[in-house]
């Protein structure tokens, strides 16, 4: 009798013992697939927010007004007169003469003229005052924009036209350094006159195509 009692309490820790082990296992299933659950919520719940999340917009261009005809150049006749006058005072060479190596500038905002010429400012003052690449700063265009930048009321309005009676070259041109000098000054409207072309854009926007390409 003592020997068939302490059977049934073996086999009856047994069963216990394969029961918990059981339910240990349907434990640890249930928490991986709970587990599992949640990533899988959680990731769909970081991608619907990812799409759902606004795109950054592209840097915002727009497209220059370019006119080549001679209509839109003769427009400014006279300006390119005053330029040639403004090069006899000033002892330069003829524009486009075999002597001439340098440009001659002039910069109308609201009711004020400027008038500029290669090397008119030194270096150091228009980079002082204007963010500009070194090259503009000793051409005629940062002579021109330096002095409406440090007249008193000297930019009156947002409007601005700049005449030059040469191409400009690649640094105050494709580089951007008229159009930076421009936009510094709050310029949203400018024009800017060549022997060859008129272009017109806002500085404020970047000009795509670009205008001196």
């Amino acid at each position: 009798m003592r020997l068939l009692k302490t059977i049934r309490i073996a086999i009856t820790n047994c069963v216990l013992v394969l029961f918990g082990i059981a339910a240990g296992e349907a434990g640890e299933t249930e928490g991986r697939e709970g587990k599992g659950a949640g990533e899988k919520a959680s990731n769909a719940a970081g991608n619907k927010n990812e799409k759902s999340a606004p795109k950054t917009s592209k840097k915002e261009t727009a497209k220059p007004e370019i006119n080549v005809t001679d209509e839109a150049i003769n427009a400014y006749e006279k300006d390119f007169q005053d330029l040639a006058d403004y090069r006899k005072r000033k002892k330069m060479p003829e524009a486009g003469s075999e002597n001439d190596d340098s440009t001659a500038a002039k910069l109308i905002i609201g009711d004020n003229e400027y008038y500029g010429k290669n090397a008119g400012q030194t270096k150091a003052d228009v980079i002082e005052e204007l963010i500009v690449n070194p090259q503009t700063a000793t051409h005629a265009e940062g002579d021109v924009f330096y002095q409406a930048k440090t007249k008193k009321d000297g930019v009156n309005s947002t409007k601005a036209t700049i005449i030059l009676d040469r191409y400009p070259c690649k640094s105050c041109g494709i580089n951007g350094g008229i159009r930076g000098m421009a936009k510094q000054l709050g310029i949203t409207d400018l024009t800017i006159v060549t022997p060859s072309r008129v272009v017109k854009f806002n500085p404020q926007i970047k000009p795509k195509p670009n205008p001196f390409m």
